[in-house]
């Protein structure tokens, strides 16, 4: 009986042990950034805050902001990119404070790779200089 419990388990443990998690998403990343087309890219606000650092750490772009707050929990963010790698953050944010809080998000990339290349630039609106992610 001991055999046979002993032989459960260890078959128990080399499935679980072998099965892996196929999900796209890098959770070291945080959100993933989001293509769209044309129409709603042109509606996207980037009025309420100040990119004040931009940095690419291999999948993942790291990018820093200031706007007025609290202390910006309540903060919402997404990137979003068209066709032509055109980014833009759209900060959604409820707090109604005089004080400005800075922060940095972290959005994954690789939905932003282009079949058959092996490097995009990347254009951030309010950010001055262009982003090369290769990958």
């Amino acid at each position: 009986m001991k055999k046979i419990t002993t032989l459960l388990i260890c078959c128990a443990f080399a499935i679980f042990a072998g099965c892996s998690n196929s999900n796209d998403s890098n959770e070291s990343c945080g959100e993933a950034a989001v293509l769209v087309g044309d129409l709603p890219f042109g509606n996207i606000n980037t009025g309420n805050y100040q990119i004040t650092a931009v940095a690419l750490n291999e999948d993942c772009l790291d990018i820093s902001i200031s706007s007025s707050g609290c202390d910006g929990s309540n903060w919402e963010t997404s990137l979003f990119s068209d066709d032509e790698r055109q980014l833009k953050l759209e900060l959604t944010n409820p707090e109604v404070c005089a004080a400005v809080v800075s922060k940095t998000m972290s959005f994954d990339m690789r939905p932003l790779r282009v079949s058959g290349q092996n490097q995009v630039t990347l254009n951030i609106e309010g950010w001055p200089t262009p982003v090369v992610y290769n990958y």
